[in-house]
């Protein structure tokens, strides 16, 4: 397995994206994290992957939203 004893955090892994990576992570031998707003959708993966043989631990984190700063105008 190509990831074996390797860990993985994934932002989003409640997600259609992030739920996929998360999944074909550990199915190559990584633990994963899954982290995002939706605890529900978070262990709904995490279920998935440990009926798998995989294993994940799940954590609710809603990243903050920064604005960009303003550009400085160039001559």
């Amino acid at each position: 397995m190509l990831l074996e004893g390797k860990h993985a955090v994934i932002y989003g892994g409640g997600g259609n994206v992030g739920g996929a990576v998360a999944r074909a992570f550990a199915r190559e031998g990584a633990t994963v994290h899954l982290t995002g707003r939706t605890l529900e959708k978070l262990e709904r993966v995490a279920a998935q992957v440990r009926e798998a043989g995989g294993s994940a631990t799940v954590a609710q984190v809603d990243a903050p939203t920064s604005r960009p700063s303003t550009p400085t105008p160039t001559r």
